[in-house]
């Protein structure tokens, strides 16, 4: 078995670019892969499409034989001459806007049992992750490829390989018809109930039900209702960790047929079923995927402005618990819809907030505009257009590039110093529509906008897994932030409880802990409340704005070339809605004399007649927050998702006051000291330290202004600290010296400044 944690040296900085052969001229293959290294990337990527090369069923061609851009061979025999490696990505799926996701239309023609198949028996039109003669087909695939790159593997220009591409993505949008119920998925499903209760006699008293003997088991269909939410918990679970063991059978794939490299994965961090990430780094080194900026209708720098923050504290956390060095599998460089506009304070922010958040590695994605073989432009306005001439975006990846080479040894060995709070994560809520189908579209952004404000507002916080992490984890910060589906295990619950109970102070929204992993009401000491009501916008009204969406597309997209496209193009156009959508939902709550915004659902809780709990936050002078003391710490619950428009456009129309609202709510709600702050305003700071000195990454999330920042004098012992300004956007003056732990700036919009402080 190959070691993944040698996929990224100890010393090195991986950057890359996505550089697909396939939709790019041969002629310019030659002329701008040298050109890479003008950009300091080192490395490439390519998806290999298996339906591009197995023209039908055992027919391939590797060399070009039937079209030019076939001739992987003399591609890679480019790379190699130019001075880079490879990350090869066979798939089978791939995705990437293309024609059948990758896998070509003859396994569908043929293979029709190999097909998903919905709750009501229909099949759909993409193949069953993991079918038996799916599995068979792709080992050949995987060898045929194999035998013409193995001189690419033995001479070290492979460095590893990618399984898959974000698999079970591209079912997340199917989760209102809860695909996959394929009879070999329904037979590995009674398996794995089989595994998990032993006895017949113990899942029917856990599901309530009465089935014979495990071969009779059927999954859960129709409405999902409380009563038997154990058997769609169990049937959303199970398919989860069956796409896991899917990857787990193309490694072992990969490995037999003689790949020797690095298996790798990579994932975007959405946290929607049937994706649970943190399980694929036990396959491989999951990368990042990363798209901040996909809206054609905003002219922000960020369509998602705090998403790279909270993506990369997720990557770091799981590779590091793994042994692997954090990476990005795909970096957004332009994007695929003509109509966005990515700016390139975007391209440069969003690598400051990735490399200065830990991660050890990017590739671009993509580095160079293609041309599909029909003619038809695949374009994402990157660094070359798609005639192979450079544009202004080469310009920021060469001056990124250039940031790394030149401070490599101070980003690899500095650490990234964290608050004292957290986020406390739990995987098992990536099944946001287990009560609720809407809360696909409208729960997705709660958690990464609560954090996003956090951030802005100078608590660089941590991030701890509440099923992995031990009481002494999380006893690491004084203050954790949960977002809860109101169930839990009740281990984990007792975690918790004791956590406060020691002194700890737990934040949760919007809902209490009620139920337990069976979804049975539960109660404890730090969640004394009753559910009133719950305030939401209705699911039918919601599916009907749904539907019209949907028939505005059909218009929407026929200004749109690229076909292949419009899968990506669609989900964003719902995201986008529903963001409009979910600001409708606003309320006004009053948190220390101040108003802020909560959204999606609010939930009036009824607290039980105890002394120790006391009324914090307000909506019409009637209470939806509490604070309850238990034992030496607090638990605080909101019953709404405070600031879910964080991590959204509308971050940018937020007018001063309602940041300063913000920011005074927020040190109510946290109330720990922060290793640096600004005196006033918002923006987020990032601290990474060396032995002698600090790395300072201040980012400007909207228009230029002056900041003057303050240092805890518990970190920054010295009374002076001598000052250099490693890189900005534009033209910025900096003191030669902090003194009396201040530092006065001004700060350029919609840009990232990296300051130097050393010991004098």
């Amino acid at each position: 078995m190959v070691e993944e944690r040698d996929f990224i040296q100890k010393n090195e900085f991986l950057h890359g670019g996505e550089f697909q052969y396939f939709r790019i001229e041969p002629v310019l293959w030659g002329k701008n892969l040298p050109k890479l290294k003008e950009m300091k990337i080192n490395v490439v990527s390519s998806y290999v499409p298996w339906i591009w090369h197995e023209l039908e069923e055992g027919r391939f061609d590797f060399v070009g034989e039937t079209h030019p851009m076939r001739d992987l061979i003399r591609f890679l025999s480019l790379v190699r001459e130019s001075g880079l490696r490879f990350i090869i990505r066979p798939g089978p799926y791939i995705y990437a806007e293309y024609n059948g996701y990758g896998v070509p239309l003859w396994v569908r023609e043929k293979y029709p049992e190999c097909l998903i198949v919905d709750e009501k028996g229909r099949r759909g039109s993409h193949v069953s992750y993991g079918h038996p003669k799916l599995m068979k087909l792709v080992e050949k695939w995987y060898s045929a490829l194999y035998k013409v790159v193995k001189e690419f593997v033995d001479d070290g220009t492979i460095i590893a390989i990618q399984l898959d591409n974000e698999t079970g993505l591209f079912l997340a949008g199917e989760v209102l018809n809860k695909v996959d119920y394929n009879p070999y998925i329904v037979s590995r499903f009674r398996s794995w109930l089989k595994e998990k209760y032993g006895d017949i006699n113990e899942l029917n008293k856990t599901c309530r039900s009465s089935f014979s003997d495990f071969d009779r088991v059927n999954p859960p269909r129709g409405r999902i209702v409380r009563e038997h939410g154990v058997q769609w918990l169990d049937w959303l679970k199970f398919y989860q960790f069956y796409i896991v063991e899917y990857l787990r059978d193309l490694k072992d794939m990969v490995e037999r047929v003689g790949f020797k490299v690095p298996v790798v994965l990579n994932d975007s961090i959405l946290m929607l079923h049937p994706v649970r990430s943190k399980e694929k780094f036990k396959v491989g080194n999951l990368g990042l995927d990363i798209y901040v900026k996909v809206f054609p209708n905003w002219q922000y720098c960020f369509d998602f402005p705090f998403t790279p923050v909270f993506d990369a504290k997720y990557v770091n956390y799981y590779a590091e618990k793994h042994g692997k060095r954090s990476w990005a599998a795909e970096v957004q460089s332009g994007y695929l819809d003509p109509y966005t506009h990515v700016s390139i304070n975007e391209t440069w922010q969003l690598a400051m907030s990735l490399i200065s958040h830990g991660l050890k590695g990017l590739v671009w994605y993509v580095i160079h505009d293609c041309i599909e073989a029909d003619g038809t432009p695949y374009a994402y306005r990157s660094a070359f257009d798609e005639h192979g001439d450079p544009t202004e975006r080469f310009k920021i990846h060469e001056k990124i590039g250039s940031f790394v080479e030149e401070y490599k040894d101070l980003i690899l060995n500095s650490e990234e110093i964290y608050d004292k709070v957290a986020y406390a994560h739990y995987e098992n809520y990536n099944i946001k529509h287990l009560f609720s189908p809407i809360d696909v579209i409208l729960e997705s952004k709660s958690a990464k906008s609560f954090m996003g404000a956090v951030a802005d507002n100078q608590w660089n916080y941590g991030f701890v897994d509440l099923e992995d992490a031990s009481l002494e984890d999380l006893q690491k910060y004084n203050v954790l932030v949960f977002h809860t589906l109101g169930f839990l295990y009740m281990k984990i619950l007792e975690k918790l409880e004791k956590f406060v109970e020691e002194g700890g102070k737990l934040i949760t929204f919007p809902f209490p802990v009620y139920m337990n992993e069976r979804l049975e009401n539960v109660e404890s000491p730090i969640y004394p409340f009753k559910i009133k009501k719950i305030d939401k916008p209705s699911d039918k009204k919601v599916l009907l704005r749904f539907l019209a969406w949907k028939l505005k597309w059909k218009k929407e997209k026929r200004k749109y070339l690229h076909k292949w496209s419009e899968q990506t193009l669609w989900s964003n156009y719902i995201i986008n809605n529903s963001m409009s959508l979910l600001m409708k939902t606003a309320k006004d709550y009053m948190i220390s004399g101040v108003f802020v915004k909560g959204y999606c659902k609010h939930v009036n809780l009824q607290p039980k007649p105890r002394d120790n709990i006391r009324p914090l936050m307000f909506r019409d002078d009637v209470p939806f927050g509490y604070v309850v003391e238990h034992g030496k710490g607090t638990s605080v619950v909101i019953g709404t998702n405070l600031l879910a428009h964080y991590d959204t456009p509308y971050y940018y129309e937020l007018t001063p006051k309602e940041l300063k609202s913000i920011r005074i709510a927020l040190n109510t709600l946290i109330g720990v000291r922060r290793v640096v702050r600004m005196v006033e305003g918002n923006g987020e700071i990032v601290v990474r330290k060396t032995k002698d000195s600090y790395l300072l990454f201040i980012f400007n999330r909207g228009r230029e202004k002056h900041v003057e920042i303050g240092f805890d004098p518990d970190v920054f012992r010295e009374e002076k600290y001598r000052v250099s300004c490693l890189a900005s956007l534009g033209q910025i003056e900096v003191p030669r010296e902090v003194t009396e732990r201040k530092l006065v700036l001004k700060l350029n919009s919609d840009d990232v400044t990296v300051i130097y402080l050393e010991s004098t």
